[in-house]
Order: C-alpha cells, then sequence, then structure tokens
C-alpha cells in the first residue's frame, strides 16, 4: 500500500519517538497490524488503513486516572468497572500530538539513556559506540561482545559482517536507515537495541 506524504511523515515521527522513549517489543502480523508491548502488557495495538493510523489504548484505572490530569481530548469507552479504551485515528500531526500524550499516560518513557561519555557518531549520524563493529573492536568484555552480536544476527542473520573493522565515523557505515511503524516483521526490544537503533540517524 502506498502512503501518502502525511502518513509516511506520521509513521516516521511515532517510530522515532517510540524507539527514542520506549523498550518495548514490536508484535506485528505481517500486514497491516503493530502492537508495542511491555512483557505480556499491550501499550499500543497501531492499525493501517487506507487514510489513517488507528491507535488504540486500553486504559486500567490507576492509568485512567494518570491520563484524565495529563489529557482531556480523547473519547473513551468504558469496559465493567475497572477498564476504559481510547481509540485515536491519525491522520496528521495534531492528532499524532493526541496519541502521543495517550502513550506518554499509559507508559512512562522506559529507555535507558544510552551513554554520553563513549559517544561517537557516524558521519551519517549514527551511534557508533553503540555498534556491533565498535564493540567488538573496543570492549574486552567477551560476553557483552556475544550478547550484541547475537541481536544483530537475530536482525540482520550474518550479512553484517561484524569482525571487519569500523568504517564508520570516517567514510559512513552505509546502514544509516529510515524508519517508519515496521508492519511487516516483528522485532524483541532487544534485538531493536543492538540491531536497529545504532544505525537510524541521529535518534540518540
Amino acid at each position: 500500500m502506498n502512503e501518502p506524504k502525511s502518513l509516511q511523515l506520521i509513521s516516521e515521527e511515532a517510530c522515532r519517538f517510540i524507539y527514542k522513549n520506549y523498550f518495548l517489543d514490536e508484535i506485528a502480523n505481517g500486514k497491516d497490524t503493530l502492537m508495542y508491548c511491555y512483557g505480556d502488557r499491550m501499550i499500543v495495538n497501531i492499525c493501517n488503513m487506507q487514510n489513517r493510523f488507528d491507535f488504540l489504548f486500553v486504559f486500567n484505572k490507576e492509568e485512567f486516572d494518570q491520563l484524565k490530569t495529563q489529557c482531556s481530548d480523547y473519547d473513551p469507552i468504558k469496559h465493567g468497572d475497572t477498564g476504559w479504551s481510547v481509540r485515536v485515528s491519525v491522520c496528521d500531526m495534531e492528532s499524532w500530538e493526541l496519541a502521543k500524550q495517550l502513550m506518554l499516560a499509559k507508559m512512562i518513557p522506559n529507555r535507558e539513556p544510552w551513554p554520553e561519555e563513549t559517544r561517537k557518531k557516524s558521519v551519517n549520524g549514527g551511534r557508533c559506540d553503540m555498534c556491533v563493529h565498535h564493540i567488538h573492536h573496543t570492549s574486552n568484555d567477551d560476553d557483552y561482545k556475544k550478547y550484541v552480536k547475537a541481536r544483530l544476527d537475530d536482525r540482520w542473520g550474518d550479512d553484517c559482517g561484524h569482525d571487519s573493522p569500523c568504517q564508520g565515523q570516517q567514510k559512513g557505515c552505509g546502514a544509516s536507515f529510515p524508519v517508519g511503524l515496521p508492519f511487516g516483521m516483528s522485532t524483541s526490544a532487544d534485538t531493536l537495541t543492538y540491531g536497529l537503533l545504532p544505525f537510524v540517524k541521529d535518534l540518540m
């Protein structure tokens, strides 16, 4: 499905917001539905419609009480005595801002900031110091290197060539990826952290 330019922008903005702020698993049906989950807790369900994205949030009583202190421009549906759902049709940046506020009310950002003391940027905006190539050649922690390599392999298989010297700071690693809501594949939070996010331009 070819998305209008405005929906492409929303898809990118939503994806960058989630990646930068949250450590969540992506669970996709391979077609038009994407969930972001923390363990077995669904944070948001996103459906790709022809002319919009539908964001669905389900709140328990504590979360709903928090929502009421942060945002008022929504239309909840009550489920029993302790549950509410809110669906937002996102078709422009204004409606995306509402979806963003609902997500912040649903869950406080939980992604640990990446270290500033080791920050190294590639020429195309990635984080060299969080990339497997850099870690492989600079870290003395073999368990950490194996862990990071496994996450990279989960995402890309054996195609990355992690044993090669890093060229990212001088030439650009060639792995600066555009982002957008990935309805086509599921990815764990750990794999996102080391297998994709270091290569997203100016994310961290």
